[in-house]
């Protein structure tokens, strides 16, 4: 049974999604790391507009850009966010390339706890539901616990991809 349910963000859990976006946003200023999924850090602490933004990331996405709805992980026995996803509802060439399906997260306080294989797992879920049979993700090719999470939730090795000059490793996930 998992420690963590997807919420999509709003009002309910401001405090705890702007409490978690302060620490991760404090992280990012000091650390050279992946910010993934970048879509949770948009305008965060003006929560009308951020919640407007997912909104339209879903049902109208800039040029370019798929839909996507973006989840956050929330551990239920602490009450607190412990990361986010975002899941593409379908791949463009960019994304078949280097991007994937899943975009996901972990709060860098609650790193190394085995989340981040949990959020895959129930992202997944959700895939699932939404037709999707066969879940392409990347990572950085130096990202280890990234590539543990994907291949703990099924992921087969495809090939090293180079996306402007960041070297990634693709992964499918079958759910047929």
């Amino acid at each position: 049974m998992s420690r963590i349910t997807l919420v999509k963000a709003s009002f309910q859990y401001k405090d705890l999604i702007v409490d978690m976006l302060d620490e991760w946003s404090q992280y990012n200023r000091t650390h050279v790391t992946d910010k993934s999924p970048r879509a949770i850090f948009y305008d965060y602490k003006n929560f009308d507009l951020y919640l407007e933004h997912f909104k339209q990331q879903e049902t109208k996405p800039d040029e370019g850009r798929v839909p996507a709805t973006t989840y956050f992980a929330l551990d239920k026995e602490r009450n607190v966010m412990v990361g986010a996803v975002q899941i593409r509802h379908y791949l463009n060439e960019k994304l078949l390339n280097s991007g994937g399906h899943i975009g996901d997260g972990v709060r860098p306080s609650e790193r190394r706890k085995g989340y981040a294989t949990e959020i895959i797992h129930e992202a997944l879920k959700i895939c699932k539901t939404m037709g999707i049979d066969k879940v392409m993700m990347s990572c950085a090719k130096d990202n280890i616990g990234s590539r543990k999470s994907v291949i703990k939730n099924g992921g087969v090795y495809e090939g090293d991809v180079n996306d402007d000059g960041e070297i990634l490793e693709k992964y499918w996930i079958n759910l047929k």
